[in-house]
């Protein structure tokens, strides 16, 4: 960790200027020196905004943290890479080339050096509060704290054991400052509430989602430093990300809470469910279902970083397969078959309809069938082609679902989830019934997002779908063992050493 603090530290003014350059910068020609950097607004907003920029890192969100690695690890697709093949069986000692090692590695040291920086900007808030006038103090160091938290709470899913696990235990460093060498293991739970309800309260006071919505277009004036809300941890996604931390420490009622009192103050109108038109037009289909997503990072290298990279079969086809190809299983060579025909039910599913397709190469007979949701469009793209979600409206309804204590409501908020996307409702008898659903529902709904891994590990689910393999009854046992990432080699030393030099 003393490495990965000094080295963000020492990088931190590069990192901002190699990484704004992007639709988010206020003046795209200004140039602010290092010296200068949190001496004016501007210079906040640009530092600010080299950590948004820096979320699209290839290692994290801008691939291997949404529709990479950890979904590979849920067991969504078949694959013919040994690394793959490897994640698939987590094996975490695997030190291949590429090694599963190093990518928990690069996962671990980028998003610290991310939270790093935003230590800093948050630091600076406070010593240089004078020039954030109006509302830019409370907005930027809201929406800092609350990445903070979003960045320590996915590090704390990978790495660390399940909260029935060890309720008590010392997770993973949860790094508050930019000056410590290396940080104490800490228990999360109370920094991450605090992180998040302090975050609130100075969003609440400040961002303009509440009063203007997501304004997801251009200013007249050309400044985009209060608009594209989307793209911003804003107030609404810090209390969805809230709910999400309680609902992975187990405390249900606060989950339910915190998600019900989101959703009555929202309506349908903020983050409303995609249309059918929107998802099946001929010109860029919104396959990302952008009114939805609450919060995204914005790429404009998406389709060659991951579709091109993971799906596309024509970018990835060599061969019998291209080495990081990635599909869905099915039967023979029919497409309504296999794990797609048990995931999405039924083909009047909206998301089947917008994210599977199937593909015939000329030197093989067998049909791949690949997943198309980060697909763009060869030219007048709209702004969703740039869209990686990582928090979207539908997990609000599955809390609710989950954690309510009345049954009916509870089936009324999943039901409304098959409703919008078209799909025949699923009956519940039970409570066990519906937590089945909810589960299958959860894996339809995150394809290509990341998600389904935590949930597993959440529940520590002892069996999962196996999805190397088409026979929809073929399943995993898992492990406890088998859903925690080790920490880093590197971590670790440094750890010994230091306990050895005390």
């Amino acid at each position: 960790m003393e490495k990965i603090l000094k080295l963000g530290i020492c990088l931190f003014f590069a990192f901002i200027f190699i990484t704004c350059e992007s639709w988010l910068d206020i003046k795209p020609a200004d140039r602010i020196s290092g010296r200068e950097l949190f001496e004016t607004r501007e210079g906040f907003i640009k530092a600010l905004n080299g950590v948004y920029t820096g979320l699209n890192a290839r290692s994290i969100y801008g691939r291997e943290m949404t529709a990479g690695v950890l979904d590979i690890m849920a067991q969504y697709y078949s694959t013919n890479s040994n690394f793959h093949n490897a994640l698939i069986q987590y094996n975490y000692e695997d030190d291949g080339s590429p090694s599963v090692k190093t990518t928990f590695d690069n996962i671990w040291s980028t998003n610290y050096n991310l939270i790093i920086n935003l230590n800093i900007i948050i630091e600076k808030c406070d010593d240089n509060k004078s020039v954030l006038n109006g509302i830019w103090y409370n907005l930027i160091k809201g929406e800092a704290l609350a990445l903070r938290a979003f960045l320590h709470l996915d590090l704390l899913r990978i790495f660390g054991p399940t909260y029935s696990t060890d309720p008590d235990g010392l997770y993973i460093p949860y790094i508050t400052n930019s000056d410590q060498s290396v940080s104490p293991l800490r228990s999360s739970k109370d920094i991450l509430v605090k992180d998040l309800t302090d975050a609130i309260a100075l969003l609440k006071e400040s961002d303009p989602i509440i009063e203007n919505g997501v304004m997801l277009s251009d200013s007249d004036d050309g400044d985009n430093s209060l608009r594209y809300r989307q793209f911003r941890l804003n107030y609404y996604a810090a209390r969805a990300l809230l709910a999400r931390t309680y609902l992975w420490f187990e405390d249900k009622t606060n989950a339910y809470t915190t998600a019900k009192e989101l959703l009555n103050d929202i309506g349908e109108t903020v983050f409303p469910f995609v249309s059918v038109d929107a998802v099946t037009q001929s010109t860029n289909p919104d396959r990302v279902f952008s009114s939805e997503v609450m919060f995204a990072t914005y790429d404009n290298n998406r389709g060659s970083a991951i579709y091109d990279y993971y799906f596309s079969p024509t970018a990835s086809y060599s061969g019998s397969f291209g080495e990081n190809y990635l599909q869905m299983s099915y039967v023979g060579n029919v497409k309504w078959s296999g794990r797609i025909s048990q995931l999405f039910i039924t083909e009047s599913d909206i998301r089947y309809k917008a994210w599977l397709e199937s593909y015939a190469p000329s030197n093989n007979s067998t049909e791949l069938h690949y997943l198309t949701k980060y697909q763009v469009s060869p030219s007048n793209r709209p702004v969703h082609m740039y869209m990686i979600p990582l928090i979207r409206i539908s997990e609000v309804y599955f809390i609710i679902a989950e954690c309510s204590t009345n049954f009916d409501e509870a089936k009324d908020y999943f039901s409304k989830i098959r409703v919008a996307r078209f799909a025949f409702d699923l009956e519940s008898a039970n409570q066990g019934e519906l937590m089945s659903n909810i589960e299958w529902e959860y894996r339809r709904e995150f394809l290509g997002e990341g998600q389904m891994f935590y949930f597993y590990k959440r529940r520590e689910q002892q069996t999962i779908p196996a999805g190397d393999y088409p026979e929809v009854t073929e399943v995993l046992q898992m492990s406890k063992a088998q859903y925690i990432v080790p920490m880093p080699d590197s971590e670790a030393n440094e750890r010994v050493s230091t306990d050895k030099s005390n």
